[in-house]
Formats: structure tokens, sequence, C-alpha cells
């Protein structure tokens, strides 16, 4: 049973793990245009060098599969509509 859905499981967190990083990626030009882009590279790199957010991005827990759209989207969206 576990070897039948071993290649979709890896297709899902392989997609989380997509999602969770082009949130990161949209989170960081929403700071690009509300703070500039210095602030937008340290954002990044702080993002890529924590260790729980790379590490979780690509496991189905319920906060990482709502980590693309309830933190860093709503946040982006959020930044963008007021600067």
């Amino acid at each position: 049973m576990g070897s039948e859905l071993t290649p979709l499981f890896r297709t899902v967190r392989l997609t989380l793990a997509l999602a969770s990083a082009l949130s990161v990626v949209f989170l960081s030009r929403s700071v690009r245009a509300a703070y500039g882009t210095k602030v937008a590279k340290y954002f990044l790199v702080l993002a890529a060098t924590q260790f729980h957010v790379p590490f979780w991005a690509g496991r189905t827990l319920p906060n990482m599969l709502a980590f693309p759209l309830g933190a860093s989207c709503s946040l982006s969206l959020s930044l963008r509509a007021r600067f």
C-alpha cells in the first residue's frame, strides 16, 4: 500500500513546497514595493536562512497547508493595499 502512494505524496509535497516558495517571493515583491529593494533582499535572505520555513514548507501539516494563502499572500496583499 505504501509504495503505490509514494509518487502521490511526493507530488503533493513538491506542489506544497513550490506554493510556499512562490508565496514568499510574492511577499518579497510586496515588501520591495513598500520598503525598497534593499529591504526585500534582506527579507529573502532572512526567510531562506531560517530553519523552520524551508524545512516545513513541503510537509503536509495544517499550518503549512495554510501558509501560502493565509500568511504570505494575505500579508502581501495587505502591504500592497497600504502602500
